[in-house]
C-alpha cells in the first residue's frame, strides 16, 4: 500500500452554497507525508507532533472501506473552497477523509450551539449524502448487489443503527459505521417475506415484487435508528430506478417524530439526485390513515436518468427512526434497487423493462440510434428500441422519449397502448391520439434527464389517461396534460411542473410537492383533494372553482382569471396577481391582493373565510356584492387585515329594490385588527343624500346606508331651503320619501310642492283685489248725478303675477258685483254705502295648488265738493272664504291636501282732486291713499304627511295713486279716461310662518310680492238712460313690475 504525499492548504473564503454561511475557519494544517503505512493494518499519522499509530484492522469499519477518487470535489462541496497546491495523482484512504468531515461537521455544530442554532436539516442531509459518498462499502463497479434482495440476505448492503433521544433529527453519516451515533446493536434492518402490513389494515404489501424487501427499522418503539445503503461504482447503465415504502405512528410535531428520508447521490458530482423525506406530524393528508393509527405510502417507486451521467458513483441510503421519547415507531421498506424499474437482483445493469421511442422514419430501426421525432405508437408497432438503439421491437411497459422531439400519435386499433411508466428525457414531445393506460400501482412519468438543464424541458400529453393507477410526475421538466382524463388514481407532482386543468387529474386525490398548474381556459368546477408542500398556480382566463377539502400547505398564486374557493383551502397561503380575481366562499391560507387584482367573496353573495392575515395594496379591488335587504359578502379573517393607500372597495348591488337608509352592512373582519382604509367606489350613491360610506372600528370594515347630506344642501331658492330644512327630520312617510330621490333637481321641485307656497301668494291677491270696492265707491263719489242715487257696478277681471325667482307665477279670475245707494247728496255733501260679493280663483300652476275665495264687502262712504275742489274718504271691509287644494307629488310619494280658512282685509281711504273746467273737456288731477289690513285665521290642512299647519297671518299695506281723469261730455252721454301711478308700501313681501302637521320645526314661506309701482289705468262710455239713469262701459287695467291685471266693468245708477 502506498499513498502520495499531498501539501494541502485549507483558506477561509465566502461558502459557495448559502446553506453553509458562517462554517468557522478550519486550522491550517500542511500534510507532508499524509499516511505512511507500517504494517497491512496499521497507519502512522504524518503530523511531526503525533506519534500515533492507527490500528486500522481494531477499528469497527476494517475491511469496508473504499478509497476517494476525488477527496478535493467533497470537500469543496462541504465547505466551499479549497486550494491545492499539487493535483492528486492517486487515491487517499477513507479514514482520513471521514476524519476530515467529521471535523466540518462538529465545528459546524460547535458553532451552532455558541449562537444558539439547530443544524438546519438539509445541510445535515447533504453533510451525511457527502460523507455517505466515502462511507458506503464495499463499493461496487458497474453493478448492484443484490438490489432486490432476492438472495433472501442483506449481502451487498452498508447496515447501520443507533439510539436517537432528542436533538437534531438523525441523518445517515452518523448512524452508519464511524458515524458519531453509530451503535449497530439497535439496528433492526431485516428481510421481510411478501405478504401485507398488519399496521396498514393489511393494504400495503410488503414487497414491491419478487418474494423478498428490506425493512430498514421495526414497529418497536425503542428510540432506535436504522440505516441501509449501497454504492456502485462507475455505473454505466442510463437508468437508476428503486422503490420504497414508510409506515409511520402518529406521534408529536414537526421537529420529533418518528420519520424516514430515503436519499439518491451522485457521489461523483456530489449532488443528490432524489431526496424524500417525512415526519409523522407532516404525514397526514400525505399518506394514508390506517384504522390502528399508522400513517402509510403505497409503493413508491423512482426511476432517474443518469444516461448522462455515466461513469459516475451513486448512493442510495435509506433511514428510519423512532420518535425521541420512545413513544412511537417508524419503519420503512426498500425494493427493486437497480437498473431497471422493479430491477436490482444480482445484475442490474440490463436494458430490462425500459424501451425507447426511435420513431417511424425510414431507416430507424436497427440501425445503432435511438432517433426519436414523430410516429403512430400502437402495440404493435416495432418503433421501440434499447439504449444503444440495436434492436427494435414492440412497447415494453416502461418508456423513454429521447433524442429528437416530435408528435407520437396513439392508435388502440389492435389493442388499449399502456405505460407502467414514461420519461421525456428531451423537451419538445407531443403525445395525442387514442387513450393512454396506466397500469400498475404507479406511473412514474419523469420529465427530464436528471440534470439541472431539465428545468427547461416541457412534454404534453393531448389523450385520455385511463386506469386506476397512481401518476407521478418528477424531475425538473413541464409535463401538460391536455387530455379528458379519467384515471382513478391519485395524483403525486414530486418535482418540476404538472400543467392541466380540471379535467386533467382524473378523480383521485392529488399531491403537490412541486409545481402544480391549472390553465382554465373556460369555467370549471375541481373537486378533488389536493395536498402537499409545493407551488399552485391557476392561469388562464377562465374560472377555476375548488370545491375539495384540501389540506394544501405549499402556496397558491392566482396568476389570471378568478380562482373560487368553494371548498377548503385554509393551509395555503393564496397570492393575487393584477388582472386575477380570488372568490368564493371557501376558506384560504393567508391573503395577498396585489396591485390591479380583484378579490370577490362568494359566488353571488357569501363569506370568503381567510385563516390568518388579509393584506390588500394599493389599486387593488375587494368586490363587494350586496342587497337592499342586507345581505352582503365578506372577507372574515382569523388574522389581522392591512389595506394600503389605494386599495380599492368596489360595490355592487344585485337586487332592484333601494337600500334601507341605516343599513349597516359588515364586509371585513380581523379580530387581529384592520389597518388602513379603502378607496370606496361602485354603486354608492343610493340618492342625492344617502350614500353608501365605508366606516370603520378596531377589527371590521363596514358599509354603512347614510344621509350625508342635509335637504337645504339641494336647495336652490329660499322657499326649498325652508321647506327642507322642515321636511329633514330624520323620521315619517315625508322624510322617507325625500330622503331618496336622486337628483337635486328632483329634491328642488318636492320641497317646491310641499311648500305650501299658495298661502302666502294668496296675500298679494288680497290686496289686489281690495281696490275693486275702493274703485266702485270712488268713482260714484266722483259721478254728477243732481241727486240721490242708487246704484251698481258688475265687474270681472283677470290677472297674472310673474315668479320672482322664489315663488312660482300666478293667475287669478274674479268676477262680482256691488250695489250701493246715498243717503244724502247735495250740492257740496254726499253720504252713502254699498255692499257686494265677488268669486274668484287663484291657480299657482307650479305648485299644483288652487284656492277659491267668496268675497263679502260692505263699505260706508262720504265726499266733499266746492268748486272744483273735491274730497272722498271711504272705508271698506271684504271677509274672505278660501278653499285651498293642492297635490303634492314625486318620485315614491303623492298626496292630496286641502283646506278652509277666512281672511280679512279692512281699508280706509281718501281721494282729493282738482277738477278743471275746460272747453268741452273736464280735467280732474288727484291723489288717492289707502291704508289697507289683511289678515288670515290659522289653516289647518287635510291629507297625509306634507298636510300643513298654517299660523295667523297680517300685513299692512300703504297703497297711493297719482294722476288725473279727464271727462268729456257728448250727445249720448260720456266718455272718460283715468290714468295714474300706483305704488305700494309696507307689507309687500307676502309670507307665511307653516309647519309640517306631522312634526318639525316652523319655516317661513314666500309668497308671491305685492307689486310696488304701476300704471293703472280705466277708459269708458257712459250712456245717458233717459233723464234719471246712466249706464257705464269700461275698461280697468294694471300693469307693471310682473303684474297685468285686465278687467271690465258696467256701472248702471238711478236718481231721484
Amino acid at each position: 500500500m502506498s499513498y502520495t504525499r499531498i501539501p494541502m492548504a485549507w483558506e477561509s473564503r465566502r461558502l459557495d452554497d448559502a446553506a453553509f454561511a458562517g462554517l468557522p475557519l478550519m486550522r491550517e494544517f500542511d500534510c507532508h507525508d499524509v499516511a505512511r503505512p507500517v504494517n497491512a493494518n496499521t497507519l502512522k499519522c504524518c503530523r511531526p507532533d503525533c506519534r500515533e499509530q492507527h490500528d486500522r484492522s481494531a477499528e469497527p469499519w476494517a475491511g469496508r472501506f473504499s478509497s476517494v477518487r476525488h477527496p478535493v470535489s467533497i470537500a469543496k462541496k462541504v465547505y466551499g473552497h479549497l486550494r491545492i497546491s499539487q493535483p492528486l495523482s492517486t487515491d487517499i484512504p477513507f479514514w482520513l477523509m471521514f476524519q476530515l468531515f467529521v471535523s466540518i461537521s462538529k465545528q459546524r455544530r460547535k458553532r451552532e450551539a455558541q449562537r444558539g442554532e439547530t443544524m438546519n436539516f438539509r445541510t445535515r442531509i447533504l453533510l451525511a449524502s457527502v460523507c455517505a459518498a466515502t462511507l458506503i462499502g464495499p463499493a461496487h463497479a458497474d453493478t448492484f448487489i443484490n438490489g432486490s434482495f432476492e438472495t433472501g440476505t442483506l449481502n451487498g448492503w452498508t447496515i447501520g443503527g443507533g439510539d436517537w433521544s432528542g436533538g437534531p433529527y438523525p441523518v445517515a453519516q452518523d448512524y452508519l459505521p464511524a458515524g458519531s451515533a453509530y451503535n449497530l446493536s439497535s439496528s433492526a434492518v431485516t428481510i421481510t417475506n411478501a405478504g401485507f402490513d398488519s399496521r396498514t389494515d393489511n393494504v400495503l404489501s410488503q414487497v414491491y415484487a419478487g418474494s423478498h424487501s428490506a425493512q430498514v427499522n421495526d414497529p418497536i418503539n425503542n428510540y432506535s435508528v436504522s440505516v441501509i445503503s449501497q454504492r456502485v461504482n462507475n455505473y454505466t447503465d442510463p437508468l437508476i430506478a428503486f422503490a420504497y415504502a414508510a409506515v409511520l405512528e402518529s406521534s408529536h410535531g414537526a421537529t420529533d417524530s418518528d420519520a424516514f428520508i430515503v436519499t439518491l447521490d451522485d457521489a461523483t458530482t456530489h449532488e443528490t439526485l432524489y431526496s424524500f423525506n417525512l415526519n409523522s406530524a407532516t404525514a397526514p393528508g400525505v399518506f394514508t390513515q390506517s384504522s390502528l393509527g399508522w400513517y402509510y405510502t403505497n409503493w413508491q417507486t423512482v426511476s432517474v436518468d443518469v444516461s448522462l451521467r455515466s461513469g459516475h458513483d451513486f448512493v442510495l441510503s435509506l433511514l428510519a427512526n423512532d420518535c425521541p421519547y420512545g413513544g412511537h415507531a417508524g419503519y420503512a421498506y426498500l425494493d427493486g434497487f437497480g437498473a431497471t424499474e422493479g430491477g436490482g437482483g444480482t445484475g442490474g445493469g440490463g436494458s430490462g423493462s425500459f424501451q425507447y421511442w426511435d420513431g417511424d422514419a425510414a431507416g430507424n430501426a436497427n440501425n445503432g440510434l435511438v432517433d426519436g421525432g414523430d410516429g403512430i405508437w400502437s402495440v404493435t408497432a416495432t418503433n421501440w428500441t434499447d439504449s444503444a438503439g440495436a434492436t427494435n421491437g414492440t412497447q415494453q411497459p416502461s418508456v423513454i422519449f429521447s433524442s429528437a422531439p416530435g408528435t407520437v400519435t396513439i392508435d388502440n386499433s389492435a389493442g388499449a397502448v399502456s405505460v407502467t411508466g414514461m420519461q421525456f428525457a428531451v423537451g419538445g414531445y407531443v403525445i395525442n391520439g387514442d387513450a393512454l393506460t396506466l397500469t400498475g400501482p404507479e406511473v412514474v412519468i419523469q420529465v427530464g434527464d436528471g440534470t439541472a438543464a431539465g428545468v427547461d424541458y416541457a412534454a404534453v400529453i393531448d389523450a385520455e389517461l385511463t386506469g386506476a393507477s397512481a401518476l407521478t410526475k418528477t424531475d425538473l421538466g413541464t409535463l401538460v396534460l391536455w387530455g379528458v382524463n379519467t384515471y382513478t388514481g391519485p395524483t403525486n407532482v414530486m418535482a418540476g411542473t404538472l400543467v392541466g386543468n380540471a379535467t386533467s387529474f382524473g378523480t383521485g386525490d392529488m399531491i403537490n410537492d412541486a409545481t402544480l398548474v391549472f390553465d382554465q381556459a373556460t369555467s370549471a368546477t375541481f373537486a378533488n383533494v389536493i395536498d402537499g408542500t409545493g407551488s399552485m398556480i391557476k392561469a388562464g382566463a377562465g374560472t377555476l372553482q375548488l370545491t375539495g377539502t384540501s389540506p394544501f400547505i405549499g402556496t397558491t398564486e392566482v396568476a389570471e382569471g378568478k380562482l373560487q374557493v368553494d371548498g377548503w383551502l385554509a393551509s395555503s397561503d393564496v397570492t393575487i396577481d393584477g388582472g386575477a380575481t380570488l372568490g368564493g366562499h371557501g376558506i384560504v391560507g393567508n391573503v395577498l391582493a396585489l396591485a390591479g387584482s380583484t378579490i370577490a367573496p362568494g359566488g353571488s353573495i357569501g363569506t370568503l373565510s381567510v385563516a390568518g392575515n388579509y393584506v390588500q395594496n394599493a389599486a387593488s379591488t375587494l368586490q363587494i356584492e350586496l342587497t337592499s335587504t342586507g345581505s352582503t359578502d365578506l372577507v372574515d379573517a382569523t388574522g389581522g387585515a392591512t389595506l394600503a393607500s389605494g386599495a380599492k372597495l368596489n360595490v355592487t348591488k344585485t337586487d332592484a329594490p333601494r337600500y334601507v337608509l341605516g343599513t349597516r352592512y359588515t364586509v371585513l373582519s380581523a379580530p387581529g385588527g384592520v389597518t388602513g382604509k379603502f378607496t370606496l367606489s361602485g354603486q354608492t350613491q343610493v340618492s342625492t343624500f344617502i350614500n353608501v360610506v365605508d366606516r370603520y372600528d378596531a377589527t371590521h370594515a363596514y358599509l354603512d346606508v347614510l344621509q350625508t347630506r342635509s335637504f337645504a344642501s339641494a336647495a336652490f331658492t329660499p322657499n326649498q331651503r325652508a321647506a327642507g330644512t322642515a321636511a329633514d327630520t330624520g323620521t315619517g312617510v315625508l322624510y322617507n320619501a325625500l330622503v331618496y330621490l336622486p337628483t337635486d333637481a328632483a329634491a328642488q321641485a318636492a320641497f317646491d310642492a310641499i311648500s305650501g307656497e299658495i298661502y302666502a301668494t294668496t296675500t298679494a291677491w288680497s290686496y289686489e283685489d281690495s281696490r275693486f270696492i275702493r274703485e266702485a265707491v270712488v268713482g260714484e263719489l266722483n259721478a254728477k248725478p243732481t241727486g240721490r242715487a242708487l246704484w251698481g257696478r258688475a265687474f270681472g277681471s283677470w290677472g297674472h303675477m310673474d315668479n320672482d325667482g322664489n315663488a312660482s307665477s300666478s293667475k287669478r279670475d274674479i268676477g262680482g258685483f256691488f250695489i250701493g245707494a246715498d243717503l244724502l247728496r247735495n250740492e257740496k255733501f254726499q253720504v252713502g254705502i254699498a255692499g257686494g260679493y265677488d268669486y274668484s280663483k287663484m291657480r299657482v300652476q307650479g305648485r299644483s295648488s288652487t284656492a277659491a275665495a267668496n268675497d263679502y264687502h260692505v263699505a260706508l262712504y262720504g265726499g266733499y265738493r266746492s268748486g272744483g275742489l273735491g274730497v272722498q274718504l271711504g272705508g271698506a271691509y271684504m271677509w274672505r272664504n278660501l278653499g285651498v287644494d293642492r297635490s303634492v307629488a314625486f318620485a315614491g310619494f303623492s298626496d292630496t291636501l286641502s283646506s278652509d280658512y277666512n281672511s280679512h282685509v279692512g281699508q280706509i281711504f281718501g281721494d282729493v282732486g282738482y277738477q278743471f273746467d275746460l272747453a268741452h273737456m273736464q280735467i280732474e288731477p288727484f291723489a288717492e291713499l289707502a291704508f289697507i289690513s289683511i289678515g288670515t285665521d290659522d289653516v289647518l290642512e287635510s291629507g297625509g304627511a306634507a298636510a300643513l299647519r298654517v299660523h295667523q297671518q297680517n300685513a299692512n299695506i300703504t297703497s297711493t295713486l297719482l294722476g288725473a281723469r279727464l271727462r268729456t261730455e257728448t250727445s249720448f252721454g260720456s266718455v272718460f279716461t283715468t290714468a295714474a301711478w300706483r305704488h305700494a308700501g309696507g307689507d309687500t313681501a307676502t309670507l307665511a310662518t307653516m309647519q309640517l302637521v306631522g312634526g318639525g320645526a316652523p319655516f317661513i314661506i314666500g309668497g308671491l310680492p305685492i307689486t310696488d309701482n304701476a300704471l293703472a289705468v280705466d277708459a269708458g262710455v257712459g250712456f245717458r238712460l233717459g233723464t234719471n239713469g246712466t249706464l257705464d262701459i269700461a275698461y280697468n287695467g294694471q300693469m307693471g313690475g310682473g303684474l297685468s291685471d285686465q278687467g271690465v266693468r258696467a256701472v248702471l245708477r238711478y236718481w231721484f
